[in-house]
């Protein structure tokens, strides 16, 4: 009964530190900073020691050399110690202005250089970006959907056209970004640019799908005429040549099992493969060009910045 009054009376261990007044008053982000910054003092005192220990040998050495010389008595001089330390104090703050100035001239020097880079990096990457928005824009299977499933059934004509338009375009669109890219550049987006171009060319094939079931229904919907002619010649045999006649037969022949429904079935279904294409392969285009450019950004602004070095040229 005791040993147990004791363990619950006992108080707990506390790590040394945890309830420290400084160090509760004093957030954890604070502290880590605090260290970032002792850390980098210190580095930075143990990298240039060399001009360290010789400022502090300027500072305090000299004088204690010039004092220690007058302590002596040897070469006769016109002035006394505290003249000459007046002078070497003189000179001293002048270097002190003069480097100072110098090394204000060099840190806004390497600061335009730092803002003239930055800005001419970002302009040229914003071109970029637009020539990137405008090529997915250009290539967004969408579009050419929503053109022909109004009325593409009613003018398959039209439908082809459209369909003709967006092949071409997902031939040709990435040329313009290939040519304003130089080598690094494209380096940099090359993954991107691969991609759009796999991309492009399963939408050139969905495309010819439905080009080629609009080119069906545009035959089948001159089935109606083909028999009217074929209906004419024979009341009327020679009314039209015979190449027409033929044409007109083989397309009652090749139409003959077909119907409207068959037709919106087939253009259906080439549609969903273009939705589907849009899903897997155009939205995450989208997220990738996203994802590329803001590392390419972060990219720039890191070479920008370390444009400000002491050692960067």
């Amino acid at each position: 009964m005791d040993e147990q009054t004791n363990q619950r009376t006992t108080p707990q261990e506390v790590p040394q530190g945890e309830n420290d007044p400084a160090n509760a008053a004093m957030p954890e982000s604070r502290v880590t900073l605090w260290h970032q910054l002792v850390h980098t003092g210190v580095h930075l005192l143990w990298k240039f020691r060399a001009i360290w220990l010789f400022g502090l040998f300027f500072v305090v050495g000299v004088p204690l050399i010039i004092n220690e010389l007058y302590k002596h008595p040897g070469y006769v001089t016109v002035w006394s110690a505290a003249d000459v330390l007046s002078y070497y104090g003189a000179i001293l703050g002048a270097s002190i202005t003069v480097g100072t100035l110098a090394v204000t001239i060099f840190f806004t020097r390497k600061q335009l250089q730092r803002e003239s880079y930055l800005k001419n990096r970002e302009e040229s990457w914003s071109k970029i970006e637009d020539i990137f928005i405008a090529t997915l824009k250009a290539i967004n299977p969408i579009l050419p959907l929503k053109e022909s499933i109004d009325n593409g059934q009613v003018e398959p004509s039209k439908a082809i056209i459209i369909f003709q338009k967006y092949s071409l375009a997902c031939q040709t669109v990435i040329d313009e970004l290939i040519a304003y890219l130089d080598y690094s550049d494209y380096l940099k987006v090359k993954d991107l640019i691969d991609q759009i171009t796999i991309s492009s060319k399963q939408f050139i094939q969905i495309a010819h799908e439905e080009i080629a079931v609009y080119r069906k229904l545009q035959t089948f919907n001159g089935r109606t005429l083909a028999q009217q002619t074929i209906d004419v010649e024979s009341k009327y045999p020679g009314s039209f040549p015979e190449e027409q006649i033929s044409y007109c037969r083989e397309l009652l022949q090749d139409t003959e099992n077909l119907s409207y429904e068959i037709f919106s079935q087939d253009i259906g279904r080439v549609n969903a493969k273009l939705v589907a294409a849009y899903e897997n392969s155009y939205r995450p285009l989208l997220a990738k060009k996203r994802d590329i450019l803001e590392k390419i950004e972060n990219e720039v602004q890191k070479e920008a910045d370390s444009i400000l070095h002491l050692w960067r040229k």
